[in-house]
């Protein structure tokens, strides 16, 4: 069987998207992927603008060492698992129990897509 990987990793949070060739196997996994899928688009989206909002803070900071620039970025990491791991284990429960209605509510509300 082959799969298709993606990756996104923000910083020491890796998550794969991984697609099944097998046409049966798509069909069981479909859901899964489909929020995997959401997942990986929120995930992208939040280490773009993680990164924009650095090089912004940074800039405005003026001088800073390499321990200082190395504390501010881990802080941004930090806040951002702690804000989106929930919505991340949510958008899977919802997958499992099959609640696909919350999961289009909140993709909209996220403008994830």
């Amino acid at each position: 069987m082959h799969s298709c990987n993606r990756t996104v990793d923000i910083r020491n949070v890796r998550i794969t998207h991984k697609t099944p060739h097998s046409p049966l196997l798509q069909a069981v996994s479909r859901k899964e992927d489909s929020v995997s899928e959401i997942v990986f688009d929120l995930l992208s989206q939040i280490e773009e603008s993680r990164k924009r909002e650095l090089t912004k803070a940074f800039s405005m900071m003026g001088e800073l060492d390499e321990r200082q620039r190395k504390i501010v970025s881990d802080l941004a990491i930090i806040l951002l698992k702690k804000t989106f791991l929930p919505i991340v284990q949510n958008f899977r429960r919802a997958a499992a129990n099959n609640e696909m209605e919350s999961i289009e509510v909140a993709t909209k509300l996220f403008e994830i897509r």
